[in-house]
């Protein structure tokens, strides 16, 4: 039960944010961000989500995030702010993206919760390294400890290069 509260609450904000801010098509396709940990030297592109999970890569090219500044009451934490990233693959319904966490400035924080597809994790399951941040672009890295419906536990590595 715990598991689909995630996927609808994680629904609904992605649909609302794809709504309210809709990606412009990339200006430039070809400008890269490397993605460390990977072992493909494939980089990721703007405007996309990036991630391995036992040798399989997915990219979500439907993203958007929303930033809180500190003191936002919609922020989950007021006093450090909350940056939600949100994507989505071909099939937007099921193939949803989810990353939360609780700073609004570059630098590493813990994750607060990550969902990629049925894949879920909560509170400290990873990190994020935010290395790029203004009200229109976001980059950086990503590592957790994510579990399906069964318990099993995978580990997903990854990138977003968001630009809206």
């Amino acid at each position: 039960m715990k598991s689909l509260s995630y996927k609808v609450i994680t629904f609904l904000l992605l649909i609302i944010t794809i709504n309210g801010c809709k990606p412009d098509e990339a200006i430039n396709p070809k400008k890269f961000v490397p993605i460390p940990g990977y072992n493909d030297d494939q980089p990721a592109a703007e405007n996309t989500i990036k991630f391995d999970i036992e040798g399989v890569t997915s990219i979500y090219s439907t993203t958007s995030f929303v930033l809180f500044e500190p003191g936002d009451p919609k922020a989950i934490n007021s006093e450090t702010g909350q940056i939600s990233i949100f994507g989505s693959g071909a099939d937007q319904e099921n193939d949803i993206f989810s990353l939360v966490c609780l700073t609004s400035k570059v630098g590493t924080s813990d994750i607060f919760f990550i969902n990629a597809g049925p894949l879920t994790g909560d509170d400290k399951s990873g990190k994020v390294t935010i290395t790029k941040l203004s009200s229109n672009v976001l980059q950086g890295t990503f590592y957790a400890d994510v579990v399906d419906d069964n318990g099993k536990s995978y580990h997903i590595v990854g990138s977003f290069n968001i630009k809206m």
